[in-house]
């Protein structure tokens, strides 16, 4: 049946854009208890609005039962409707609408004929029951009550005591209000709230932030969109995560990715050690709070199936025993030999692979992506005229004239043309590094490329193979002559101490 306005004589139905309906409320299995007494009264009082200007007939009474009554946006109130911008699979900004939960039709109602007839009794006005508080003393109050408060209503707000505040402690200062609420024996707040100057909302329990969908932002928006007393009231009433549950099962280093560890400090008594505390291994995209009778959200949830399985693998057996797994296909093995329990785990494996692959290509991509910002930002652009006086510079450079220049060029040349377990560099070149090593070895580490800085400008011995080289002897047997003339010459001009030191070592 089409989803048309279930008002007499209102037209309005899914072909008219713009004009939203809402499906007629019911409780559902994952509501709380709150929540389900609101979409009840609200279901009666639609079903009360509708039934009087139509018969209850059998093909009414089974919609009803089906849930299938709809009623379009025009007969409820702005505060009731909540809007969402969203973008659809088009890439056109479009306006998702939500009613609130407890909102009952009060506008645009249709009229029987003898409400218009002269001296007949005006209809009862209907009342919009959004929400559950005191009863207000008059209508105007009521109405301001609905609407969403502004800062300076909060903090005037809280200047008052409430004895559902009771146990809870509020501050507020000129840019946030902070409301905490604290148990016996932890250091840290169980339910802590700030409320900035622009109405967004940060809620935490026990130090873990609430995200935006878990079951206290039903919006999906972390802002006081209501009174701040009926965030109280979903707030105390929801559940706390219990986390995962197989921490024991899974090692940890294999769900550190997807997970985190919450820990809980305590107040430490006197017979226990001074660091207490308790802990709580929760997913990534815990949402923290739950309905009642939930236990533990859907991220939590799958992150356990999961270990679950890779816990207990499924093992497939036959009369024969249990099947080992099936190796992947060698690269040259002819495919009309293969089982298809082989050309499957062949498939897997090249599929791994080329994830695998795709993986690092979009790591490479993003870092190329990454030094192209970092040059259009900090890169120096060179006109054509200084572009020519460089290239003049270098190619009146001769490399016959500076031998020091030529011979670096030559090794770097080498360097890039060998493997670098066969290299062997020039002794002026060691010497040539080892004074740079000298000064200063972050710079020459800077300077040279290699795998952990592979944005190094020439190709350096490595620091193990300078270490070779320090204070370094022609080898010889017995004792060498030349090598006893050199230190004659070298501890020639010492004197007192350091000269039988360095004779001793």
């Amino acid at each position: 049946m089409p989803q048309n306005c279930a008002f007499l004589n209102c037209p309005h139905s899914r072909r008219y854009e713009g004009i939203s309906l809402f499906r007629i409320p019911f409780p559902k299995s994952s509501d709380s208890e709150h929540t389900s007494l609101l979409k009840l009264e609200a279901r009666e009082a639609w079903k009360t609005a509708i039934l009087r200007t139509r018969q209850e007939t059998s093909d009414l009474k089974e919609r009803f039962v089906k849930h299938n009554i709809f009623l379009c946006e025009v007969h409820f109130e702005q505060d009731c409707i909540e809007s969402f911008p969203f973008t659809d699979a088009h890439g056109d900004e479009k306006i998702r609408k939500r009613l609130q939960t407890g909102s009952v039709p009060t506008l645009n109602l249709p009229v029987k004929t003898l409400d218009s007839l002269p001296g007949s009794s005006t209809p009862q006005q209907r009342r919009t029951i959004v929400r559950h508080d005191a009863p207000s003393t008059s209508t105007a109050s009521a109405s301001r009550a609905d609407k969403t408060p502004s800062f300076d209503d909060l903090k005037t707000y809280f200047k008052r005591e409430y004895l559902y505040l009771h146990g809870w402690t509020v501050n507020v200062s000129d840019t946030n209000i902070i409301v905490e609420m604290r148990e016996q024996g932890y250091l840290i707040p169980k339910y802590y709230i700030q409320i900035e100057e622009t109405l967004e909302v940060t809620v935490s329990v026990y130090g873990a932030t609430v995200p935006d969908t878990s079951a206290l932002f039903p919006t999906g928006i972390s802002r006081l969109l209501c009174k701040y007393k009926d965030l109280h009231d979903l707030l105390c009433g929801l559940e706390i995560c219990c986390g995962i549950s197989l921490i024991s099962v899974e090692p940890e280093q294999r769900v550190s990715d997807e997970t985190f560890l919450h820990v809980i400090p305590l107040v430490a008594a006197k017979q226990q050690s001074p660091v207490n505390y308790c802990q709580v291994r929760r997913s990534l995209k815990c949402e923290v709070l739950v309905e009642q009778g939930t236990n533990k959200c859907r991220p939590c949830c799958k992150i356990d199936e999961k270990m679950k399985k890779e816990a207990n693998p499924v093992v497939h057996t036959t009369v024969y025993g249990p099947v080992t797994p099936v190796s992947p296909a060698k690269r040259k093995a002819p495919l009309s030999k293969c089982s298809s329990a082989k050309l499957q785990a062949t498939v897997k494996d090249e599929r791994l692979k080329l994830k695998e692959a795709e993986l690092k290509c979009t790591q490479l991509e993003e870092r190329i992506k990454r030094m192209e910002e970092e040059i259009s930002s900090h890169g120096v652009r060179i006109d054509d005229e200084m572009s020519k006086s460089f290239l003049s510079i270098l190619d009146q450079t001769n490399l016959q004239t500076t031998p020091h220049m030529r011979l670096v060029f030559e090794q770097q040349q080498k360097a890039m043309m060998t493997n670098k377990y066969s290299q062997r560099w020039h002794p002026h070149f060691i010497e040539f590094c080892l004074s740079i090593h000298a000064k200063s070895s972050s710079v020459y580490n800077e300077l040279r490329k290699s795998e952990q800085n592979p944005d190094g400008i020439l190709y350096l011995p490595h620091e193990r193979t300078l270490r070779d080289y320090r204070n370094h002897f022609k080898p010889g047997s017995g004792f060498v002559l030349g090598n006893i003339e050199l230190l004659k010459s070298i501890v020639k001009t010492y004197e007192g101490i350091m000269f039988i030191l360095l004779v001793t070592y």
